[in-house]
C-alpha cells in the first residue's frame, strides 16, 4: 500500500499537483481506484482491462485538469464514473457537483458521496438542469471528460458557469481541428475564445488536452436547449 501510494503521489505531482495535496489526496484516491475497480467494472462504468491502469489512466489524468480550475463551485457535467469530479473534488478540498443522467451512475456516484458530504450527486440531464434556478449560472467551473464533441459539450457546460468562471473540457489530440467550430459555438453562448491547453500527463502517448473557455457575458436563455437537440444539431455547423 505504501508504495502504490508513493507511485500515485509521484504520479500527481507530475500532472501538476502540489506535493501537499497530492499527500492528503492520495488515501481517499485509492479508496476510490478500488472502489472503481470492483464496483465500477461490476456495474460496467469500467471495462475490465481498465481495472489494472485505473490510477495511471483515470486518476492521474483527470488530476491533471486541476491547475486550469478555479476556486469556488465546481460542476462535473456527464460525470458517469466520477471522471474527473470526485478526483477533482478530493485534491481541491472543496467537494464538487456531480451532475449525470443515469440512474446506475447516479447510485454508484451515491456511494461514493457517502463518504464525503462535500461531494453532491444531482439526477438530471444538463439540458434540463442548465435552464434550473438553483443551477443555472452558479459555478465557478464546470469540467467535463469523454461527455460529447467540444461544440456540444460547451452547450451543455456553459449555462452552469457564472459570469468570470470557466468551461474546461479534457479533450484528445483531434480537439485541435475542432477549435473552429468551438469558438463559433462559445460565441453563441457568453464564452471567451476556446483555448487549448497542453496537460501534464506522466506517461501519454497522444498527448492530453483541454479545451478552457471563460464566460465573457451570460449565456442567452434559449441555451441549452431542449434534451437531445444539442447532440442533433450542434452549434457551429459541426
Amino acid at each position: 500500500m505504501v508504495a502504490r501510494e508513493t507511485s500515485l503521489i509521484e504520479g500527481l505531482v507530475a500532472a501538476g499537483v502540489d506535493q501537499d495535496s497530492a499527500a492528503r489526496a492520495a488515501p481517499d484516491l485509492i479508496r476510490f481506484a478500488d472502489l472503481l475497480a470492483e464496483d465500477g467494472v461490476r456495474l460496467g462504468l469500467l471495462g475490465p482491462a481498465e481495472r489494472e491502469r485505473i490510477l495511471a489512466r483515470h486518476i492521474i489524468d483527470s488530476a491533471a485538469l486541476l491547475p486550469l480550475v478555479g476556486p469556488g463551485p465546481l460542476v462535473d457535467v456527464g460525470s458517469g464514473a466520477g471522471l474527473p469530479g470526485v478526483v477533482l473534488a478530493y485534491l481541491r478540498d472543496e467537494g464538487a457537483i456531480l451532475l449525470e443522467a443515469s440512474e446506475r451512475r447516479c447510485a454508484f456516484l451515491e456511494q461514493v458521496a457517502s463518504s464525503d458530504p462535500s461531494i453532491v450527486v444531482v439526477r438530471g440531464r444538463a439540458e434540463e438542469v442548465g435552464r434550473d434556478a438553483r443551477w443555472r449560472e452558479k459555478a465557478a467551473t464546470v469540467v467535463a471528460r469523454a461527455l460529447a464533441p467540444p461544440p456540444v459539450a460547451l452547450e451543455l457546460c456553459a449555462p452552469l458557469v457564472a459570469k468570470r468562471g470557466r468551461v474546461v473540457l479534457a479533450a484528445g489530440p483531434s480537439a485541435i481541428g475542432s477549435l473552429e467550430a468551438a469558438s463559433a459555438t462559445a460565441a453563441e453562448l457568453g464564452l471567451g475564445t476556446p483555448v487549448l491547453r497542453r496537460l501534464r500527463v506522466p506517461g501519454a502517448t497522444g498527448g492530453g488536452y483541454a479545451i478552457v473557455a471563460v464566460k465573457e457575458e451570460e449565456t442567452p436563455q434559449r441555451y441549452p436547449r431542449r434534451t437531445g437537440v444539442p447532440a442533433r444539431r450542434p452549434l457551429g455547423g459541426r
